[in-house]
């Protein structure tokens, strides 16, 4: 929405006007306020906003691992890669299931994961399904890993 900060002043820019009637008139609109209250229910993940940023940007960037789509493919995260990979291979091999029961799995919620992330979703995501599921199947299957310890079928590198 459009408009012009005025303070102290008795100042209208129409469009600000024009966009504050059009909500008065959606919010009376129970079609309109029910796609509204459905956009914001089904969204759940979001990038952090600039304004919270304030001066220390790099606080909010992640610095060893990124988990789910937002940072896939940062450069500096790249070598945890190969790790989150290990980590979904020693998961499936424990579950006794085969790699094509956790794709079933993901196809079932991928939309829903997809609403999730709403628009801040990466748009080299939105376009390509498949590489969505394999980041969704291998950051989740990471974590869980992780979170279930200890890692005694690990061996250890030097």
């Amino acid at each position: 929405m459009g408009g012009e900060c005025v303070i102290g002043e008795e100042k209208h820019n129409s469009s600000w006007m024009v966009d504050v009637e059009k909500m008065l008139e959606d919010d009376n609109n129970p079609d309109s306020r029910r796609m509204d209250e459905e956009r914001w229910r089904v969204q759940s993940i979001y990038r952090v906003p600039e304004w919270l940023k304030g001066t220390n940007p790099k606080a909010y960037q992640p610095r060893l691992v990124s988990l789910g789509p937002l940072h896939h493919c940062d450069s500096n995260l790249l070598p945890m890669e190969g790790h989150k990979r290990r980590a979904l291979v020693h998961l499936i091999k424990r579950s006794n299931k085969q790699l094509e029961d956790f794709i079933s799995a993901i196809h079932d919620v991928v939309e829903d994961l997809e609403a999730a992330y709403g628009k801040d979703l990466p748009v080299k995501l939105r376009n390509n399904r498949q590489t969505f599921v394999e980041v969704m199947l291998t950051d989740g299957c990471f974590l869980l890993d992780m979170m279930s310890g200890p890692y005694l079928d690990y061996e250890m590198h030097a």
